[in-house]
């Protein structure tokens, strides 16, 4: 028996798509290729990339929408979007964003109609896709990738027709029991979402997440063998730090970064914006010695809020989702990094190990105890980790992140210590 495999992931979100799922998979997909394997990505289209290619040896193939944006952007041939580099913070030029508001007022009435999630329209070719393949020439195992569950419903189905496969599932976020920011109506679906989830591992041959906390979630809500599910935690893949040019920082301040989106209920930028609030009343000359860049997509959702604040304008540059190599050059280019913790115990930003691999000051505003990101996180030297909710009760607090920020000397951990 040949150890060469023929592998078919189901993941709608991949290259050119710029997420943490699309990343994590793109970076496993080539390290199982330069393993000597054969591996085919479904995918759902994207722009003008082609139906189908090989890409660094990965055989591409693309079927369907991702969700009713991704057929929004096409068909309106809409240049700048939520899920690459754009010229806006919030990923739209004005003319773009008007014509989102008729698929934004839709979608929220649709929302709490459609089944399994927002990529319910993906099944349908994504299925179909996979048959054929599967048709055509017998595949050693099956890989499905959440976000979102739409894959794993996927890869259910192509089970049942090959029921001899070896399907494994990656998940990134719980489905039926994510409450905080479910991804379909709970009210109508909630009976159905666990009985669904409940098929999906069972007949999963091994279960992947990427923290203790969501292995335990799972094993306390579903009947599953502790040996059928493993923690994968984000994996770590800095791209060479580019020669390119990138705005360039004011010498004379100190710059922190923040990399990532926000999310509705679990990620908001509410809690930095109170801070830099609470530090321009408080520490009036310290506000004018820093600069806060925010790197990543902003939905429309939260520009309100920069409204709000607007008065700190002159403290926060919003550059929005930006290549990643320029993204890579930014941490590098910035004296300390910020992170914004979720609201839930068990979801881990996959950019937390690219944030302890740069070896540079981290603030941490906690939302959340116990927090995965602190955990993750716990013995690296230079970690300051701020309770959101105290910044408008405790001055203290607010003195802490002051005096972090001052007496952080420009220096980075050895690559031993790393």
């Amino acid at each position: 028996m040949s150890d060469r495999l023929r592998l078919l992931i189901l993941s709608p979100r991949y290259y050119p798509k710029e997420d943490p799922r699309a990343y994590r998979w793109k970076h496993l997909a080539e390290a199982m290729v330069g393993q000597g394997h054969e591996v085919h990505v479904i995918c759902a289209r994207h722009g003008l990339a082609a139906r189908k290619e090989v890409f660094k040896g990965v055989y591409i193939h693309r079927a369907g929408h991702a969700n009713l944006m991704d057929w929004f952007y096409d068909l309106s041939k809409t240049r700048d979007r939520r899920d690459q580099a754009s010229r806006t913070p919030s990923g739209m030029d004005q003319k773009s964003n008007k014509r989102f508001s008729f698929i934004r007022v839709f979608h929220f009435f649709w929302r709490h109609l459609y089944w399994p999630d927002g990529s319910w329209i993906w099944f349908f070719p994504a299925r179909k896709k996979a048959i054929e393949l599967l048709k055509k020439q017998p595949f050693d195992g099956l890989i499905s990738v959440s976000l979102p569950f739409t894959a794993h419903l996927t890869g259910y189905h192509c089970l049942q027709r090959f029921p001899d496969l070896t399907w494994i599932i990656d998940i990134g976020d719980p489905f039926a029991l994510l409450l905080e920011a479910p991804k379909n109506n709970h009210f109508l679906y909630d009976r159905c979402n666990m009985s669904t989830e409940k098929k999906v591992l069972e007949n999963a041959k091994h279960i992947v997440v990427t923290v203790e906390a969501t292995r335990q979630l799972y094993l306390k809500h579903f009947s599953l063998p502790k040996e059928k599910i493993s923690v994968m935690p984000p994996i770590y893949h800095f791209p060479t730090i580019p020669e390119i040019r990138i705005s360039p920082f004011d010498p004379n301040k100190k710059h922190l970064s923040y990399f990532g989106s926000f999310y509705t209920n679990i990620r908001s930028p509410e809690s930095l914006l109170l801070l830099l609030d609470r530090v321009k009343t408080l520490f009036p000359q310290f506000s004018t010695t820093i600069q806060v860049h925010l790197f990543g997509y902003i939905a429309p959702e939260f520009l309100p809020l920069f409204k709000k604040y607007r008065h700190l304008k002159d403290m926060i540059k919003l550059h929005g989702l930006v290549p990643r190599a320029v993204a890579a050059k930014s941490v590098f280019a910035s004296d300390l990094l910020l992170n914004i913790g979720n609201t839930t115990s068990y979801q881990l930003p996959s950019k937390v190990v690219e944030y302890g691999g740069s070896g540079k000051p981290i603030v941490h505003l906690s939302n959340v105890t116990p927090d995965a990101f602190t955990l993750f996180l716990s013995n690296y030297p230079m970690l300051l980790q701020l309770n959101s909710e105290q910044f408008l009760r405790k001055e203290q607090e607010v003195k802490k992140f002051v005096e972090f920020v001052k007496n952080q000397p420009a220096v980075e951990l050895a690559e031993e210590e790393l």
